[in-house]
């Protein structure tokens, strides 16, 4: 494995251990009208749209659109553009999977503004090097939000 995609993997090891599932919250996310990287407009509209925008945005140093994707109840802290990577990258293989046995759905679904969650497997391309991940997404005011990744 290349040392560029070894870094890589450890910033996203290293986000994805600053997420954890928050046992309370009272904010709710109000709806925002993101526009996607590859320009479609309708990044909640569907979650491999989602998907999709994530990566785009974590390859692209779009610190601001990786938060507004990032989940009230599973991210802590927000990411800053240092954190990420200016890279060429794609996503492909997308597929929904049932969700892991140890996800808590009730403590998300309990909530108002959450009415679904999903669990994804795909393929994501950095400067040509692959790897295999997941995310879980939840439908969150309308909008798919990420909950967590890796």
């Amino acid at each position: 494995m290349s040392s560029k995609l070894l870094y890589i993997l450890s910033i996203v090891t290293n986000i994805m251990y600053r997420r954890k599932y928050l046992a309370s919250m009272s904010a709710t996310v109000s709806g925002l009208a993101l526009a996607g990287c590859s320009g479609n407009g309708n990044s909640g509209a569907d979650a491999e749209a989602t998907i999709r925008e994530y990566i785009n945005a974590f390859c692209s140093k779009d610190a601001e659109t990786v938060n507004e994707l990032n989940s009230d109840y599973g991210i802590e802290g927000e990411a800053t553009e240092a954190e990420l990577y200016d890279a060429e990258c794609s996503v492909s293989n997308i597929q929904e999977q049932s969700l892991p046995a140890a996800t808590n759905e009730e403590r998300f679904l309990q909530r108002d503004d959450v009415s679904e969650l999903r669990y994804y497997a795909f393929t994501y391309t950095l400067d040509g090097e692959t790897q295999d991940t997941t995310i879980l997404l939840a439908l969150q005011s309308g909008e798919w939000k990420v909950l967590d990744i890796g």
